[in-house]
């Protein structure tokens, strides 16, 4: 689970494959740094691996800013150089802008992390709900026809990204709760996808449940680019644990 959205999103980048478990390690340590309570000392630890993953992409966007191929970071890096009418070549110069080299790393760095940290939890989630349901296990594996139903019931049961962090631009009431301008909120909406009122019984995870569409990959202009590569990752995943391991069990 850990392993095969890294080497996937890296080799969509563009990445060495010896640079990819430096860089997925950096992924982990951003969300550390970003969602976990730490003591000051460990926030700067982790801090010194998540600078240290920076590097790692600023290295790559030179690069590609002096020698382009076909990869996702030389799109980036174009992206970023390109002058604003989508005329000419970018401004001519030899070095990428200190300022275009934080964009690059900031485009590099959300992309990998979207990339691999909830495809892996994904991965590990459906696997987790499917040996706690014995029955529904022993199901797929006898008819694999069933793995993408199961991959939809798992992302909308067990959504990987819960919600969002957002701040209120101007006074609201939710809820009967007022809220001032400013006031930080989440925005749990991976909660609609146990709304009780659009699934029967949602709050069982049945891998013999209609598909119907989920918020797990978001929607509309929010919607996850990768979600098809997600999805395929993981019916790659229980195909081959379904046909190679079909007593795998948990401990």
């Amino acid at each position: 689970a850990r392993r095969l959205p890294g080497e996937v999103i890296g080799r969509i980048v563009g990445l060495d494959p010896a640079d990819i478990p430096a860089v997925v390690h950096g992924g982990y340590r951003a969300e550390e740094l970003l969602f976990r309570p730490l003591p000051e000392d460990e926030q700067i630890a982790v801090a010194q691996d998540v600078v240290a993953t920076q590097h790692i992409l600023d290295r790559y966007a030179r690069d590609r800013y002096a020698d382009p191929r076909e990869d996702l970071c030389t799109d980036i890096v174009t992206s970023v150089t390109a002058p604003s009418d989508g005329g000419g070549d970018g401004d001519g110069s030899a070095e990428l802008t200190l300022d275009q080299r934080h964009e690059v790393v900031s485009h590099l760095q959300n992309l990998l992390i979207a990339g691999h940290l909830t495809t892996t939890a994904l991965i590990g989630t459906t696997v987790l709900h499917l040996l706690r349901h014995p029955d529904q296990w022993e199901l797929l594996c006898a008819e694999p026809d069933r793995i993408p139903a199961a991959v939809e019931e798992a992302a909308r049961y067990d959504t990987a990204l819960q919600g969002f962090r957002r701040v209120t631009t101007r006074p609201v009431t939710l809820a009967g709760t007022e809220l001032p301008a400013g006031a930080t909120l989440f925005i749990a909406f991976g909660a609609a996808n146990r709304d009780g009122e659009r699934y029967p019984g949602p709050d069982e995870f049945d891998i013999t449940r209609t598909p119907v569409r989920h918020l797990a990959f978001g929607f509309g202009a929010h919607a996850c680019p990768g979600s098809q590569l997600a999805r395929e990752q993981l019916r790659l995943t229980l195909q081959e644990l379904t046909g190679r391991l079909p007593g795998l069990r948990l401990a």
